[in-house]
């Protein structure tokens, strides 16, 4: 193949993964969690380079700068689940699930069906202690 036809190939592919999701997905890991959230179903998502129980600790935080109210955690060294309910009454959850060593995505969902704004919210105030 000549360099145009390999180009061309290469652009094909690098275009198809785009449409996938997975060069997204891609870039968050290799950022390192440094700022890429994802939006989908309701839920706000991103990958932080630091363990679930890292994760759990710098969420109390948030959750407590953001004055909301720690209704249930079911949180162990694999997994957690943070439940809680803002002062005007919205539901909070947030779900972190291990990726690898040192890598945990954090889910964020704030209201039955997702308010994109506050969980944008939480998830900026969840970095500020990571």
């Amino acid at each position: 193949m000549n360099r145009r036809t390999t180009s061309l190939v290469a652009g094909l592919v690098l275009a198809s993964f785009m449409i996938s999701g997975c060069v997204a997905a891609a870039a968050a890991g290799a950022a390192g969690g440094a700022g890429t959230y994802r939006w989908a179903r309701g839920k706000l998502t991103f990958t932080s380079n630091y363990t679930v129980t890292e994760c759990h600790d710098a969420t109390i935080s948030a959750f407590k700068e953001l004055g909301i109210t720690v209704v249930s955690d079911s949180t162990d060294k694999l997994s957690g689940r943070i439940k809680g309910t803002t002062p005007t009454g919205e539901s909070v959850s947030v779900d972190l699930e291990p990726q690898g060593m040192r890598i945990t995505n954090i889910d964020v969902r704030v209201g039955f069906w997702g308010n994109q704004g506050q969980s944008t919210k939480v998830a900026d105030t969840i970095k500020k202690y990571l």
